[in-house]
């Protein structure tokens, strides 16, 4: 099961709306009480339904790669900027991962000892497009944008946002970066972060029309992204 090696990642996604109350159990059942406390604070059902999800697939996933750790039984810690890890003292390779979560859909990478980061949109959620774009995007890239035809905004749009968010949060930087300051150039073949330091990997699909995922992972080497759809097979309680 320990098949993570330092130039694998993996990444699982999730459609909340397809979940049976046999995998919404699964995933209550492996919450610790601060993670169901937290869940409970969202005011709609379909914000606590992602939360809840995610949560528990980061802690099965986890699991799929460490079998001795039981998916309830991970522990974590925040860095200053609210990014979570795991506590130290498991005994072995660390796990690096990350989670994201709209309404609706679901995903957690999973990676040994790299900065990784990843960032799921719904794209259809922008409503007020422009404003969001002055506050985020780079002078080029508002440029790109404003050039394309408006049936085609809100896809490049997402794209810029989810790179910016998935590299932030790699960096475990969160929302305290300044998006407008970091620019990418999108081209064939993906997307390039403009100067700055580093060996950064990114990749974009959708995994259905109205969604898209994006990943942020940095290596010296190359890196071998695995998707994988649902959940991972581990015990549970």
């Amino acid at each position: 099961m320990r098949s993570l090696t330092n130039n694998l990642a993996k990444i699982w996604v999730v459609d909340v709306s397809k979940l049976s109350g046999a995998d919404v159990l699964r995933c209550e059942a492996v919450l610790v009480p601060a993670e169901i406390e937290q869940m409970r604070r969202f005011q709609f059902d379909l914000d606590r339904d992602a939360y809840r999800a995610a949560h528990g697939l980061a802690r099965q996933a986890l699991s799929s790669f460490e079998p001795d750790v039981l998916p309830q039984n991970w522990v974590f810690e925040s860095t200053p900027y609210g990014r979570p890890e795991i506590s130290t003292g498991y005994g072995f390779p660390p796990l690096r991962f990350n989670i994201s979560h709209t309404r609706g859909m679901v995903t957690v990478i999973v990676v040994r000892d790299l900065d990784c980061g990843v960032d799921v949109e719904s794209i259809g959620r922008c409503r007020n497009l422009d404003h969001l774009a002055l506050n985020i995007l780079a002078p080029a890239e508002l440029a790109t944008l404003s050039a394309v035809p408006d049936f085609e905004r809100p896809l490049l749009f997402s794209r810029y946002w989810t790179l910016k968010e998935a590299y932030s949060k790699a960096l475990g930087l969160g929302l305290s970066m300044p998006f407008e300051r970091i620019a990418f150039e999108l081209r064939e073949g993906g997307a390039r972060l403009l100067n700055q330091a580093g060996d950064w990997f990114f990749e974009q699909w959708l995994p259905s029309p109205n969604y898209i995922v994006t990943t942020a992972l940095r290596s010296s080497q190359p890196i071998r992204l695995v998707r994988h759809w649902g959940f991972p097979d581990v015990s549970t309680p």
